[in-house]
Order: structure tokens, then C-alpha cells, then sequence
């Protein structure tokens, strides 16, 4: 409640302009918790209150003052990073929503101290504890969760778990257009806490076939699953010329833009789950009318600059995680599957192409 309380404060007084890469002394919705040494359970939401409520002090602008960064145009937009007078520190991973933070505690020339650096999922429950190099490269990381936080001179204070015994060790890779990961059988942390892998049961026409469901409550405009795979670049030929029209359709299914050069791919030999398990937002299945996430762009410490699906709305636990593919049905190398699933839900558009072409020839 005293988080909730402090975002609305002070977004309505203290929503002061500044320009990319100044650093502030800030005010957050700690600054209105009396201190306390008091630890309390983390359900992510506290987290994400804190992050959000926090903006530059406009009085506290000299050297001694340099608390947090902040990335703005007109008006603050995000803040980047967060220093503690105690050594604590919080960086954003990357620039964008759901790249997360790096977290820990920091030397006098604030790095963070190897082995015990950690990356904070954007769920701000799941988290990885390694080391990184130049806070990018995630040399070794291994799973654990935030338990704990509390206040400490202005900044969150986390508690974690400690890595499980004998458990996997992820780093960062380069993926290539046939290098997928060290660990394909592995899932993502932070995914396996979201979903879970089950049959279709909102699209008959792929019934029995794999889908990925909400394993707990998701709420609106929240990263549900994460779209690795290969790289596929557009100056080489995806289709081999032998290749029947079924097996082109297959090929592309799980074919994804990402830039003006590149797609991410999973091919169908690694869309089998008993091959490839790390990231499933590639089974996330189409749906016109009821899809519940969107495409969205995110950095991930293991696989790098990635696809990832974000809810729209919010999710309920056992809902299946469905999104519109975006195809557009009247070009001619749109899948066929595709449009004979939007014609048969819309089927005077159907007619009306046809009325296009006919007057067209």
C-alpha cells in the first residue's frame, strides 16, 4: 500500500524534466517507509512499485549527491541505475522494458564483485548469481529466487535463495544459424515459473498439439515467455528448391522477424520439446480473437537481443498463452493454414479479395 501510495505521489509532485545520462540524487516510495531492519516476503510487485516511483531530486544535483541515472527526452522516462551510500547498487541490464537489472553489492569504484553479482528477472522473483563481464557478458549464473526485500537508505535490499546443489551453470552464448544454446534441454528460470508445455485446446484445427498455458495468474503488460532460436538472415535463400509445399510451410512456422536483417528461427527438428526446451514462446499458438500476448523485443543474459511475447491483458492461471502471427493474408507467401483460418472466421474478406482479383485480370 505505502509503495502503491508513494508511485502516485510522486509522479504528481515530482515529475521534473532532465536529459539522457544525467545523474540525480532521486526520491522513490522508500522515502516514505520509516526505516526499518525488518525483511519482508517478495511477491515481485513491491519490486516493481520501487523502480517505477523512483525520479530525480531536484536539489541534490553536486558530486557528492550522484545517486541515479536516468535515460529521459522531454520528461523522465526510466531510470538506469541506482547507488546506495551502503555499496548497493541496481543497473539496467538494457534499455528496454523487460531487460531487467543487474544488482549487488559494488567496490569504491562501483563494480560489482564477481560471483556475487545478480541478474534480476523482469518478474522481479527470478534471478540468476554469477559473474559478468563488463556488466553484460554472464560468464556463469545459476537460478535462485528473491525472497526477501526491505529499505535500506533509500534503495531495495534483497534477500535470495541459495543455488540449488549440483545445478545448472548458464552463460552467455553467440548464437548462429545452427547454434541454439549450451543447454537446449534446460528451461529458462523465469519461464518455467510462467507456463508450462500441454495440448491445444483453443484451436481445433491443431488440436492434441503442443501449447504453453499460464502456470500462474499474469498480469496485463507482464513478459510471459521468451523467443530464442537461430539466426535466419534474408540475403540467403530459406527454401531449398526441392523442398514440396507442405515442407515449406513446416519450415516456416516457427519463422520470426527480428530487424531489417535478420529473423529468429527454430527449426522443426528443434520445435520437438525432447530437443529443445530452453526458451517455448515459439509455441505459443495463433489466434484472431482470442490472443492474449504480443510480440515484444527484449535482452536476455544467456541468449542476447531476443523476441519475447508480452501479455495484453491479464491471464489466468491455466489459460493458454495465444497471439494473432500478424501474417497478412493477402500476400501470396502468407501460410496457407493461416488463411484458411482467418477466411473461415472472416469470410466475406475472402470474397472481397477474390472481387479484387477478378478485377484485377
Amino acid at each position: 500500500m505505502l509503495l502503491s501510495f508513494g508511485i502516485i505521489f510522486l509522479s504528481l509532485f515530482m515529475r521534473i524534466p532532465t536529459t539522457e545520462g544525467t545523474r540525480y540524487g532521486y526520491l522513490s516510495a522508500c522515502d516514505l517507509i520509516s526505516p526499518s531492519k525488518t525483511w519482508h516476503k517478495n511477491t515481485g510487485y513491491e519490486l516493481i512499485s520501487w523502480v517505477e516511483s523512483i525520479i530525480p531530486h531536484p536539489l541534490a544535483k553536486s558530486d557528492d549527491a550522484i545517486l541515479a541515472g536516468f535515460v529521459s527526452s522531454d520528461y523522465y522516462v526510466n531510470v538506469n541505475e541506482v547507488y546506495s551510500p551502503k555499496g548497493i547498487s541496481w543497473k539496467r541490464y538494457g534499455s528496454k522494458r523487460f531487460d531487467g537489472w543487474l544488482y549487488g553489492v559494488t567496490d569504491s569504484h562501483r563494480k560489482f564483485v564477481p560471483g556475487r553479482t545478480y541478474f534480476i528477472f523482469p518478474d522481479y522473483k527470478t534471478a540468476y548469481v554469477g559473474t559478468f563481464k563488463d556488466d553484460d557478458v554472464m560468464l556463469e549464473g545459476r537460478a535462485v529466487k528473491i525472497t526477501h526485500f526491505r529499505c535500506n537508505s533509500g534503495v531495495m535490499e534483497l534477500k535470495f535463495t541459495k543455488p540449488k546443489k549440483d545445478c545448472t551453470v548458464y552463460k552467455s552464448i553467440y548464437r548462429t544459424n545452427t547454434y541454439y544454446s549450451a543447454t537446449p534441454h534446460e528451461r529458462d528460470p523465469m519461464e518455467k515459473r510462467n507456463i508450462y508445455i500441454g495440448s491445444s485446446v483453443n484451436v481445433p484445427a491443431i488440436a492434441n498439439q503442443d501449447a504453453i498455458f499460464a502456470r500462474r495468474d499474469i498480469p496485463a503488460h507482464s513478459i510471459v515467455s521468451y523467443y530464442s532460436g537461430v539466426w535466419e538472415t534474408y540475403d540467403l535463400p530459406f527454401f531449398t528448391p526441392n523442398m514440396t509445399e507442405m515442407e515449406k510451410q513446416d519450415k516456416h512456422k516457427n519463422l520470426l522477424s527480428f530487424n531489417d536483417t535478420h529473423s529468429i528461427d527454430v527449426t522443426p527438428h528443434m520445435s520437438d520439446i525432447r530437443n529443445y526446451l530452453s526458451t517455448l514462446g515459439h509455441k505459443s499458438n495463433n489466434h484472431f480473437i482470442n490472443d492474449n500476448v504480443i510480440f515484444c523485443l527484449v535482452k536476455h543474459p544467456v541468449y542476447g537481443e531476443i523476441r519475447c511475447l508480452e501479455s495484453k491483458k491479464p491471464i489466468e492461471r491455466g489459460e493458454e498463452i495465444l497471439i494473432n502471427y500478424g501474417y497478412n493474408v493477402h500476400e501470396n507467401d502468407s501460410p496457407q493454414w493461416y488463411k484458411d483460418m482467418y477466411f473461415s472466421l472472416f469470410p466475406h474478406e475472402q470474397n472481397q479479395t477474390m472481387s479484387l482479383i477478378e478485377n484485377y485480370q
